[in-house]
């Protein structure tokens, strides 16, 4: 009884835009982020990285949603690019043909029943925000309230699952924390922060948008995907580290949207205003919300998207070298040598971690909505399928114990990805 699906409950796939969809000198594109940054900027181990050689839904469209229900998916998740669509970033001038694209791909969606899960924000903003700061910069929010209400305006009639955003504390991580997009900055520790705060504000603007102006005619849900990983104590007498590590994975965001009590949760805000103060900083390198933001936000989202990957073993790093931390929240991330590896070989395969990450978003959060938006295991190309296979059928069965006997709330089950695609710094291994 425990391994059924509920009814009702959807699985299927997605790919998002620049590690899949090609034709970035098409139309009225004038470049992002992303696809005008060099391999040298973007640290991509193969050399030979260009976002022209990637799988090319845009041009396969078709063909490929044929594919998806020759698998049996009931949902697909697409992701629009902000440049496709808003060249300039405003909606002064739109782009009809890129419009077109995600229009023509919603509704082939649509003849073959699949449910369509349109991501509005996957890290691609125009070329020219970045130059005006980017999400430094707080009118970014407002920016991107605009181009959400032009997404909801031209697809809402058909499309009834939004997610604003794609994983931004890791966005906000790989381009100030890692530099993985060529960003040179000397204030990178404080910037993560600052860049999380602006989206945050950004998803919360965007859903109160929907909720004035679409949600009584399109009848649809809106809400945000998190990144969370699942983290267990190293030492048997430590009950404290694990929840430490969710409270930086997963907390920072949605704590101010599911939290009782909206805001950052107290231990982020305890933990950074004390490494702050060690590293001399007059105040908190995380920005404070307003008690009007913290209104703003509390609440502004009706699922919790949840990307899931990996699970670390942690324990505290000593006190008394507070300023020689590597990160603010004093803990020292390993995993466990019988932990099986996936081929990208940061992500070790532990579908109990799956379990306890919705167990816990279930105690925290009084038991939200969850749709599970990626998922998955990484592979090294091979055709023979029967290891990655044994692997998801170990997540899938983890996640319906959690539902079906532990009582989490869980909907939709999205395995990731769909299409092999570009792989963060790894390329196209």
């Amino acid at each position: 009884m425990n391994l059924k699906f509920p009814p009702g409950f959807l699985i299927g796939s997605g790919s998002s835009g620049l590690p899949f969809e090609k034709a970035w000198d098409f139309s009225g594109i004038q470049g992002n982020i992303l696809n005008s940054s060099t391999p040298t900027q973007l640290r991509v181990e193969n050399c030979s990285y260009s976002v022209n050689f990637t799988s090319p839904p845009y041009c396969k469209l078709q063909e490929d949603v044929k594919l998806i229900k020759t698998v049996g998916f009931d949902t697909y998740r697409i992701f629009v690019s902000w440049a496709r669509i808003l060249p300039n970033g405003y909606p002064d001038v739109i782009d009809r043909e890129g419009l077109n694209y995600y229009n023509i791909l919603i509704d082939e969606l649509l003849k073959y029943n699949i449910e369509p899960i349109v991501t509005v924000y996957d890290w691609d903003h125009p070329k020219k925000l970045e130059e005006m700061g980017g999400w430094l910069n707080e009118r970014m929010a407002y920016y991107f309230s605009d181009y959400a209400r032009l997404v909801y305006k031209e697809f809402g009639d058909r499309v009834k699952i939004f997610t604003t955003m794609n994983r931004p504390r890791v966005f906000c991580a790989l381009k100030y924390q890692y530099k993985f997009f060529g960003q040179q900055d000397n204030f990178m520790n404080l910037n993560h922060y600052t860049c999380t705060h602006h989206m945050l504000k950004a998803h919360a603007l965007a859903y109160h948008a929907y909720n004035r102006e679409f949600r009584r005619k399109q009848q649809g849900i809106v809400g945000m995907n998190v990144a969370c990983s699942n983290f267990y104590s190293k030492n048997i007498n430590d009950h404290v580290s694990s929840d430490i590590g969710f409270e930086f994975s997963c907390g920072h965001l949605l704590h101010p949207i599911f939290g009782s009590e909206g805001d950052y949760s107290p231990v982020l805000k305890r933990k950074v205003a004390l490494r702050s103060k060690t590293l001399g900083h007059g105040k908190s390198k995380l920005p404070a919300f307003s008690k009007e933001w913290i209104q703003h936000i509390k609440g502004s989202a009706d699922y919790l998207g949840l990307s899931h990957y990996a699970s670390f073993l942690v324990e505290q790093l000593p006190f008394s070298q507070t300023r020689d931390w590597p990160n603010d929240e004093g803990l020292n991330y390993t995993v466990d040598p019988g932990w099986p590896s996936a081929a990208n070989s940061t992500f070790k395969v532990v579908p109990k971690g799956f379990g306890d990450v919705l167990r816990k978003i279930r105690d925290k959060y009084n038991n939200p909505p969850v749709y599970v938006l990626e998922n998955g295991v990484s592979d090294d190309g091979r055709l023979s399928d029967d290891w990655k296979i044994n692997h998801l059928h170990s997540f899938l069965r983890e996640m319906l114990v959690a539902i079906n006997r532990d009582g989490c709330n869980v909907r939709v089950y999205t395995i990731w990805s769909f299409f092999d695609g570009l792989e963060s710094s790894f390329g196209y291994r």
